[in-house]
């Protein structure tokens, strides 16, 4: 076990020497997401800010592992660095819990900003729902990453798949705006989307939306989940052949 965390603390220390070396990339992320706050709340007052907080961290959940895990581990193999540590003692499950521990100080500087801005603002358990549910999401996020970093023949042409897949997942469905505003046909496949059924979960739990009862947004989640699971399985492929 302790072996198990050393090797996992090493890889996520080797991924993430980016970061140390260039922290400028985790600004960006600060900014965007205060950006994203100050864009919600001149269109919503404080409402517009609770928006931006359930759907802001709603999607990092969902591109965490996306764009980040899957990204990380789709670079390794177009470098072939990938290769050393299949043929190294370092076991697949190391390797993956080094790539997630690797990308987490991007979540934890939005994480932190909009705890920052809950608790002024008396929105904490806003922010603390969003956190919870983003728990939910992000094993599926991660399952997709790995998913496609194997699936995708170029592992160069990653990002022209994970990016798009991102995009459509956070900006078209009601994350970021009440499921409401949609005709009444539409709401019930849009929040069929995760990333949807993730944001309207949380505001559910928070109390700002009563549209729509917890459990079945829950069931949503689970059942992309559990696709998730199944297609990985049949993908990923820890070997050198």
């Amino acid at each position: 076990m302790f072996r198990f965390l050393l090797s996992s603390i090493g890889i996520a220390r080797l991924l993430s020497a980016y970061l140390l070396r260039q922290p400028g990339w985790l600004v960006q992320d600060f900014m965007f997401a205060f950006a994203l706050l100050v864009i919600l709340y001149s269109w919503g007052g404080r409402e517009g800010i609770s928006y931006a907080i359930t759907g802001y961290i709603a999607a990092s959940a969902f591109s965490f592992g996306i764009n980040g895990v899957g990204t990380i581990i789709g670079w390794n193999r177009v470098m072939r660095t990938l290769e050393l540590y299949i043929a190294s003692p370092i076991t697949p499950r190391a390797f993956l819990i080094g790539a997630i521990l690797g990308e987490i100080p991007y979540f934890i500087v939005i994480a932190i900003l909009y705890l920052i801005v809950g608790g002024v603002l008396g929105q904490l358990s806003i922010v603390l729902y969003a956190l919870l549910v983003a728990l939910l999401i992000s094993p599926l996020s991660i399952l997709l990453g790995l998913a496609a970093a194997f699936y995708v023949k170029k592992p160069a042409n990653l990002s022209a798949i994970t990016n798009p897949l991102t995009f459509i997942g956070t900006m078209l469905p009601p994350v970021f705006y009440p499921v409401a505003v949609l005709p009444d046909f539409l709401r019930l496949p849009a929040l069929l989307i995760p990333t949807a059924a993730a944001a309207e979960l949380a505001r559910t739990l928070a109390g700002l939306s009563r549209s729509f009862d917890p459990l079945p947004l829950f069931l949503i989640i689970f059942a992309w989940t559990l696709l998730a699971v199944l297609f990985a399985n049949r993908v990923v492929k820890w070997s050198l052949d």
